[in-house]
């Protein structure tokens, strides 16, 4: 598929979303089914471009890859075949979504085979067919793994009867892969599970992405989960223990630490008070919740002298 007019396109007059800014009255250049820079022109200034198409001031946002995502259009990523994955991937494109990870829950290895046999199937001939010409589809990056290894009292909508703890390789050599070049690999799990902590080691040194989720975790336990490589948390306060004023748990542990990315579910209805995110957000709120945990912990150490009571 070619570019319509030829090569070269030229998006003018456009508010463009930008890392750092967002960018008024400006152009986007594309060469190639790529685009190469972005510049701003005089409205009467003269476009060097094949074809010109003038958004009168219209956003333009980079795409979407939506990391989380087990099914759209009445496809389930569990039971897809790949022309249905195919599908999928056509309704994501047409609503800003450039790349996605469909998303498997908990379930017998045999259904897990089946899965993945498609995912890769649906990434290999995507591939051929689009081999240097644009996509007219959400590329599939690879797969996300909600589980198996999470916490039964945090389950959300995920069933039990699959769950699993870790005790030796097998619990991960069992998981199929997706056999193709540069192929992401995501795996949600409870890194308070028996052996949760190894499982990350292990996953992480296999490149796998290691999310934290389904959890009941408490802080020292998310420190190790950290360091041994989890950086991100699947569905901010979702399937998560809520926040105690002794016990912060995930949600209050993810606030804190500016080195752990997060997702939420956008429904607009959102689990905590505006306030106790707003806090989490900022710098100075954070500084703030530090400053709450120290005075909790001094407290603590007074009434533990005052009582006579051990550390």
């Amino acid at each position: 598929m070619k570019l319509a007019g030829g090569n070269t396109v030229l998006l003018r007059n456009a508010r463009i979303v930008l890392p750092e800014e967002v960018a008024q009255d400006a152009s986007l250049h594309i060469e190639d089914g790529r685009i190469t820079h972005i510049s701003y022109l005089e409205p009467d200034e003269p476009a060097n471009a094949d074809s010109t198409i003038d958004l009168e001031g219209l956003t333009l946002f980079p795409g979407f890859i939506d990391i989380h995502i087990h099914g759209a259009v009445g496809v389930d990523a569990m039971e897809a075949s790949a022309d249905d994955l195919g599908r999928v991937a056509s309704f994501l494109a047409r609503h800003g979504v450039t790349a996605w990870l469909p998303t498997l829950v908990p379930s017998a290895d045999e259904q897990y085979r089946r899965a993945i046999g498609a995912i890769t199937e649906f990434i290999k001939v995507e591939s051929k067919v689009h081999a240097g010409s644009l996509r007219t589809g959400a590329r599939a990056l690879g797969v996300h793994y909600e589980g198996p290894f999470v916490n039964s009292e945090q389950c959300g909508a995920l069933h039990r009867d699959h769950f699993r703890t870790f005790d030796s390789l097998d619990g991960i050599e069992g998981l199929p892969t997706i056999k193709h070049q540069g192929a992401v690999h995501l795996m949600t799990l409870a890194p308070e599970i028996e052996g949760g902590i190894e499982l990350i080691k292990e996953l992480n040194q296999r490149g796998w992405i290691v999310s934290i989720g389904h959890t009941r975790a408490t802080p020292d336990i998310l420190d190790k989960a950290s360091e041994a490589g989890a950086r991100h948390m699947t569905h901010f306060m979702n399937a998560m223990s809520l926040p105690h004023q002794r016990a912060p748990g995930p949600v209050g542990w993810g606030l804190m630490r500016d080195d752990v990315s997060i997702d939420l579910i956008a429904d607009g209805h959102f689990q905590l008070g505006r306030a106790l995110m707003q806090a989490g957000s900022s710098k100075e709120g954070k500084l703030e919740l530090e400053r709450a945990r120290k005075l909790q912990d001094t407290a603590r150490d007074a009434e533990r002298q005052r009582f006579g009571k051990k550390p």
